[in-house]
């Protein structure tokens, strides 16, 4: 997985478009969009990259520790808001 090609951004990209990037597909596939819809699985799949992405290019010396921990947090709030 390439975190550059996830987010759409080119390696290159200033810390503000990487930012601007994540935001927008975080709005894109947030799981409070997909509650009670059949999309809703693929859309947390793709959230969860979405994160580990913009974790791993942000946290690059963290990453490793930060995204076992973001991706088990968020792994928990999806589980919950689908379970609403």
């Amino acid at each position: 997985m390439n975190p550059y090609e996830v987010l759409g951004v080119s390696e290159n990209a200033s810390d503000e478009e990487i930012k601007k990037a994540y935001r927008e597909l975080v709005k894109k596939y947030h799981p409070d969009k997909y509650v009670n819809n059949p999309l809703a699985d693929l859309a947390a799949e793709k959230i969860k990259e979405i994160n580990l992405a913009y974790d791993t290019i942000t946290n690059k010396e963290q990453a490793p520790q930060a995204l076992t921990t973001h991706t088990n947090l968020h792994t928990i709030t999806v589980m919950r808001i689908l379970q609403m």
